[in-house]
């Protein structure tokens, strides 16, 4: 419990406690055109910070992570907001009208990220979206300030991925329906960014798949 409180305190601390990616997330809920209605699957929830985010906008909301240090913590401050840890508990709360990957594909290797993006699609409902929030490795020849060297360590990963990349990795699963490249934390300036960009994919799922092969 003490990693996840203090892995949750760390990173309000780096990113000025979320109050802005808050108010992005906000903007691209809007964004999506959903009535709300349905249910919200917060992928790779870590410590829950947007859940209160995502929840306020659909009729329920489920966040998974595969740590059950930081699910338990995320219970604990969210309550009766549900969190998990197991895909069966995820896949009894199917289908998903929207699916939210915040920063966490960044963390997870290729083979794992496949794994990943296909348990999504079926997690899906045919008319559902995918949002894939995650950071973008600087490109050869960026120059790059010492704090950005430093949180670049910080957030390095299992897999940091060029803008391409990801787009790359989301198609050979899903249907991308817009990328972006956007610099989002207040301290940034150009050409030399404080902080990484983040890279913003909207998907849909690629096929309807029939309710049984869904679950």
């Amino acid at each position: 419990m003490f990693w996840a409180a203090f892995n949750d305190v760390a990173q309000r601390v780096l990113t000025l406690n979320k109050s802005e990616q808050r108010g992005k997330m906000r903007e691209l809920m809007d964004r999506l055109g959903q009535d709300g209605g349905g249910a919200v699957l917060d992928f790779g929830c870590g410590t829950g910070l947007f859940a209160t985010t995502l929840a306020e906008r659909y009729a329920r909301y489920v966040g998974y992570d595969p740590d059950e240090r930081v699910i338990r913590y995320a219970r604990r401050l969210y309550a009766p907001l549900v969190f998990t840890h197991d895909r069966d508990q995820v896949r009894r709360h199917a289908p998903y009208a929207c699916v939210v990957a915040n920063c966490c594909f960044h963390h997870i290797p290729d083979p794992s990220a496949a794994d990943a993006l296909d348990f999504i699609g079926r997690m899906l409902s045919p008319d559902g979206r995918l949002l894939v929030i995650d950071v973008v490795a600087a490109g050869d020849g960026v120059k790059r300030s010492p704090i950005h060297r430093v949180f670049g360590i910080i957030e390095r990963g299992e897999r940091v991925r060029q803008h391409e990349e990801n787009r790359q990795l989301l198609a050979e699963h899903v249907d991308v329906l817009q990328a972006d490249v956007v610099r989002t934390h207040l301290f940034s300036v150009r050409p030399s960014p404080l902080y990484n960009n983040l890279g913003v994919y909207l998907c849909r799922p690629r096929t309807a798949l029939p309710a049984s092969a869904r679950v």
